[in-house]
């Protein structure tokens, strides 16, 4: 009773930011809910059923850009019904009591005699890594499950429950994005496994294999996306041979989560004084996986044909550490018992006190970043865009300035065609194009997001033309520029205005003080101010006829596009040599594509002004027509004589229909 008291009082606090404002609660905007938040909200209230979006980063897989499309998404299910805010609360809830109670579980286990170690360490758990705190909505339940997970497979298989234990623990890992969440899950269960002597190794394989199907069943379309597209992908790949720079890589990774680090180095220190040989099993689990880490970086998977494993980023595993310190620390701590006259400071209030600094410092870091960038009202509450007097043309698409609001959130909460965005495979000449678009900049590290320079800001306004190649913006069909402060520079038109006391980003310099700026800040926490729109000019078209097509780059790129040409590579000078010119007469956005109208007596090169991908498919009275990349960041569908009606649609194959079953 007093635990699950405690726990109550601990969520309470643990939650606090997330329910005291309501919908204006707070989230990590710029990132955390810019991701995961956004795709559920498309998904429940924008989502047109197919398997690519046009409205997020430019024209997308939704299968593979992020998560979200598994068969059992929590959140997704609750977005259909819930408010974002009561969305979020009830993740981050799911995160406390997993987290909680995962890891008093596995602390009992390991210390069945002390229960006030295992609060502690309960305690501790949920606040010992970001990715549960400030992150944890991209993960879904994910890394807050481990301890559940690693104490059903391996704790309990000598368990006459085991089975119980592992379908809910496998029901919970379902929803996690296994990309991520398996590789540090794979390395605590054999960790664990190590670490204990009485373990069913059979039951503990047949347990892992259950989460691994259970994973599958719901991840399978997500995964079968992301290998197919893995190769076209802006993440390169990673390659790495010496073996001795990677075991000090992972050491650092370890030590950068000290919360858990410490607390497993110091509970085997403290075994290894009494002799216990948990104490070196604790070692040679921690010799392990930093091994495990350095032969991931290092082995040549390409030549086993596997090269798109080290487009995952590896570290993943040794966030295993978040729950392999449980039982070496409880197992060290639990062995006081009956020793406090010898302390002055008990060790289980020593780690409690541990976890309350960090959350208080958390809490602290939270309310900074939401008086800083805001919170949920981002979501709801720019005038600017959910009531756009400025009547946007919806066949242009969209760029948002500085993040505020994130691109995600334009697209996925006001339903705006964005071109930037974050993604989780993102297409490499998309990818390629955006370091263009920010002059090549290698400091420029959002990639496919503005970000902003401070020193092009005179006081006054922002001087777009240094920032990004508005040129680049226009080819890619980029009509509007959401902006958070006035900008300056030639080919942009203000169409939709913002007085100063709306701006929705500031600096402490702005105003007369701290306290007027924290005032300010705390009033944009329920306003998030108003948006600036400025308007480019003739900014080529989502569908266009080209006007000539151009093989290879005899002149300046940008210069040549904008004319509305198609500059497609030489080898494709054949399938277009002998056609003529077309014009079009109509087209819409549909499912998967595109339905063009044209009148092409002698045919004609028509350009979508969308990135090349081979699964992209056009066709004419039936008849399957040659689609080829053009102008970097278009695709070229060459139109025999005589066509009226094109169909452009995206056909990558989801893994159920390869498989025989109906889609």
């Amino acid at each position: 009773m007093h635990v699950r008291l405690f726990f109550f009082i601990w969520a309470a606090v643990f939650l606090f930011e997330y329910y005291v404002f309501g919908p204006y609660s707070f989230v990590e905007i710029s990132h955390e809910g810019n991701l995961n938040v956004a795709m559920n909200h498309y998904l429940s209230h924008g989502y047109d059923g197919g398997r690519f979006t046009h409205q997020l980063g430019g024209g997308q897989d939704v299968y593979s850009m992020l998560a979200g499309m598994q068969y059992f998404n929590p959140e997704l299910l609750l977005a259909y019904v819930l408010p974002t805010w009561m969305v979020i609360l009830a993740h981050k809830l799911l995160i406390a009591a997993l987290g909680f109670w995962g890891a008093y579980l596995l602390a009992r286990k390991t210390a069945p005699d002390n229960r006030a170690v295992a609060v502690a360490l309960a305690a501790l758990f949920p606040v010992s890594h970001q990715y549960l705190l400030n992150f944890s909505t991209n993960w879904g339940p994910g890394f807050a499950a481990l301890p559940l997970a690693v104490y059903a497979c391996v704790a309990c298989s000598r368990d006459k429950h085991f089975y119980r234990w592992i379908l809910l623990a496998g029901l919970i890992l379902a929803a996690a994005d296994p990309v991520h969440v398996f590789p540090p899950l794979a390395m605590a269960v054999i960790g664990y496994a190590i670490l204990v002597k009485d373990v069913d190794l059979k039951r503990v394989v047949i347990g892992f294999s259950v989460f691994v199907l259970l994973s599958l069943l719901s991840w399978h379309e997500f995964l079968y996306a992301n290998v197919l597209g893995a190769g076209d992908t802006g993440r390169g790949v990673y390659t790495s041979s010496n073996f001795a720079k990677e075991l000090a890589k992972a050491v650092d990774y370890l030590f950068r989560n000290w919360v858990s680090t410490s607390l497993y180095v110091a509970g085997a220190i403290i075994l290894a004084v009494r002799k216990d040989s948990l104490a070196l099993r604790a070692l040679i689990v921690l010799a392990l996986l930093i091994l495990v880490y350095a032969v991931a970086q290092t082995f040549p998977w390409d030549r086993v044909g596997l090269s798109f494993v080290n487009k995952v980023s590896h570290y993943y595993m040794l966030i295993a550490i978040t729950t392999l310190f449980i039982p070496v620390a409880a197992k060290a701590l639990a062995g006081f018992e009956g020793r406090g006259r010898l302390f002055i400071l008990r060790p289980e209030i020593a780690v409690l006190a541990m976890a309350l600094s960090i959350l208080t410092w958390n809490k602290f870091m939270n309310f900074g970043l939401f008086a800083w960038f805001g919170g949920q009202s981002a979501y709801f509450n720019y005038e600017t865009l959910k009531n756009p007097q400025w009547r946007p043309d919806r066949n242009y698409r969209v760029i948002t300035l500085f993040e505020t609001p994130p691109s995600n959130v334009t697209a996925g909460f006001y339903g705006f065609d964005s071109f930037d965005g974050a993604t989780n495979l993102r297409s490499k000449a998309w990818d390629s194009y955006w370091f263009d678009i920010m002059y090549r900049d290698p400091s420029h590290i959002l990639t496919t997001r503005t970000g902003i320079k401070w020193g092009l800001w005179n006081g006054e306004s922002y001087d777009i033309n240094k920032h990004v190649r508005l040129d680049l913006l226009q080819i890619a069909n980029v009509r509007y520029l959401f902006s958070a402060l006035p900008l300056a520079g030639e080919g942009v038109k203000l169409i939709s205005d913002s007085k100063r006391e709306d701006w929705a980003k500031v600096r402490p310099g702005f105003f007369d003080g701290l306290p007027a700026f924290l005032a300010y800040r705390f009033k944009r926490i329920f306003d998030p101010g108003k948006l600036y729109v400025y308007e480019l000019p003739v900014p080529l078209a989502r569908v266009f006829a080209a006007k000539e097509v151009v093989y290879g780059n005899k002149a300046p790129f940008a210069e040549t596009a904008l004319t509305g040409a198609a500059v497609v590579g030489k080898l494709y000078k054949a399938d277009f040599a002998e056609l003529g010119k077309l014009t079009v007469s109509a087209f819409k956005k549909v499912v998967d594509g595109f339905d063009v109208a044209v009148q092409a007596p002698k045919g004609g090169a028509l350009v979508v002004n969308n990135v090349f991908s081979k699964f992209w498919e056009a066709t004419a009275g039936g008849k399957i027509l040659k689609v080829v990349p053009a102008n970097l960041i278009h695709m070229a569908v060459a139109v025999p004589p005589g066509a009226k009606n094109i169909k452009v649609r995206y056909r990558r194959p989801l893994l159920r229909e390869k498989l025989g079953f109906r889609s």
